[in-house]
């Protein structure tokens, strides 16, 4: 899958491993926030002043060669329209990186969050341990603030795929709260396991969602097991 960020996914990534230490230290209108935890689970990143943005968890699931990593992130300021950048190191059992990838979305309001995840190929040897996830945020105006939350939509079924038992699909109810055509929503899903952990995910991008009207989509998903709950975050198109 190439997400809609492929083409500067490299200039991303060398701008929040090399800006990520210096922002720390000098506080500036930019933050990163490095969240390592194994497994599938994240330990949130303590609320500050200057925080611009928090992981609320993080995780993955693998299927064969292909790895779903995902964070939940927050704005913890009191307007949207900034630049939010996750990358991910997937470890081994050794805690050697297999891979490195980023994902780039935005904020579109105050308070909101946001799920940011993207497919990852280890190849067919590759087994992933766990997830390291580190945050840029940056406040540059680079995306229109919006007004309106366009909601967290809970998942309606979750079952096997009728060809392949290792395959889960998950059906979600995705409304539109204005009266205007919804065009391009990006979903981010995150799904979890019965222990309560983030065990994969998935995204939808569906074409138009009618105004004060719904759909309903079946995102790809990549899951280590069977899901208990997959939870849709809808944004804004971009």
């Amino acid at each position: 899958m190439v997400n809609d960020f492929a083409s500067r996914r490299s200039i991303t990534v060398a701008v929040a491993v090399a800006v990520s230490l210096a922002l720390t230290a000098c506080g500036s209108g930019n933050q990163a926030v490095d969240t390592t935890a194994p497994q599938s689970a994240s330990t949130p990143t303590k609320e500050t002043k200057a925080n611009l943005g928090q992981i609320v968890e993080s995780g993955f699931g693998q299927s064969g060669q292909y790895v779903w990593v995902t964070a939940l992130v927050k704005n913890m300021s009191d307007h949207g329209g900034q630049t939010v950048t996750v990358n991910f190191n997937l470890l081994d059992k050794a805690g050697k990186i297999l891979k490195s990838e980023s994902q780039v979305e935005s904020f579109d309001l105050a308070n909101q969050l946001r799920a940011v995840g993207t497919q990852v190929d280890v190849g067919l040897k590759g087994k992933v341990a766990s997830v390291q996830s580190t945050l840029l945020v940056k406040d540059e105006d680079a995306f229109k603030e919006s007004k309106t939350d366009l909601g967290i939509f809970k998942s309606d079924s979750i079952a096997a795929d009728q060809y392949d038992n290792t395959v889960w699909h998950a059906k979600l109810t995705i409304k539109n709260p204005t009266a205007e055509p919804l065009q391009s929503p990006r979903i981010g899903v995150i799904c979890k396991g019965a222990d309560g952990k983030v065990n994969g995910g998935g995204s939808e991008y569906p074409e138009l969602v009618p105004p004060s009207g719904r759909v309903v989509v079946d995102p790809h998903l990549i899951t280590n097991g069977r899901p208990s709950t997959c939870t849709a975050y809808v944004a804004a198109g971009m």
